[in-house]
């Protein structure tokens, strides 16, 4: 498993927006996307800061996802977000989302 880190600032007073696209626009576009598994967005306290982490069968589906679909995750976000988000990938060495990831038959 795979998982993309998502790090950004918002704009004041944007969390509920912020919450809003991400249920309405970007979690139905990544369920589409092959290789997609499971995501979360979680705030700082002072509701400033936003971290999203999206989990992925492979490297590969999450770079293909980054080269084809990312664009439009930062148009949905562009109202809410202050700056450019940071991205940071990783190997996922171990978990409990057990349902999220795919077993071989």
């Amino acid at each position: 498993m795979f998982v993309r880190n998502v790090s950004m600032n918002v704009k004041p007073n944007s969390i509920e927006a912020f919450s809003n696209s991400f249920k309405t626009q970007i979690l139905p576009m990544l369920q589409k996307q092959p290789g997609f598994c499971d995501a979360l967005a979680y705030t700082n306290d002072s509701g400033t800061h936003i971290t999203g982490i999206s989990l992925w069968e492979s490297k590969e589906l999450a770079d293909a996802f980054h080269a084809a679909g990312y664009a439009e995750v930062l148009k949905n976000l562009a109202s809410v977000i202050d700056g450019t988000p940071k991205v940071r990938t990783s190997c996922v060495i171990d978990s409990t989302i057990h349902s999220a990831v795919p077993t071989a038959a």
